[in-house]
């Protein structure tokens, strides 16, 4: 798969992306709530990276399968958009759950997600 806008997509040996089914069996049992059908272009998800989770609105469709997410960063109680852009290929074991859209707090460029 080749970079978009010059995010690279994850390579397949990356964990959780993996075709390891006892990887697949654990990542599902937490992420039953996303019909992997209905990902589309707008969509906000919770997404995990290395171990941790953010929320992310989903930017477009990779072609092996995989979403390209820009993801929020931590903020105290609430999130935030990094300074610089974090775009990053994610593939669907790595999508945990479906989000409804971000709400500004108090106009700081803080957001809050009621079913966060």
């Amino acid at each position: 798969m080749e970079s978009i806008d010059g995010v690279e997509p994850l390579p397949e040996d990356v964990p959780g992306c993996s075709t390891d089914e006892s990887q697949k069996d654990t990542l599902k049992q937490s992420n039953t709530s996303v019909n992997h059908d209905k990902i589309y272009v707008g969509s906000w998800f919770l997404v995990e990276y290395d171990g941790a989770y953010f929320p992310g609105e989903m930017l477009e469709e990779g072609d092996e399968g995989d979403f390209l997410i820009s993801v929020m960063h931590s903020a105290g109680k609430n999130w935030k958009w990094p300074s610089e852009k974090d775009i990053t290929f994610y593939c669907r074991e790595k999508i945990i759950r479906e989000l409804g859209e971000p709400v500004v707090v108090k106009n700081w460029g803080h957001y809050k997600f009621h079913d966060l």
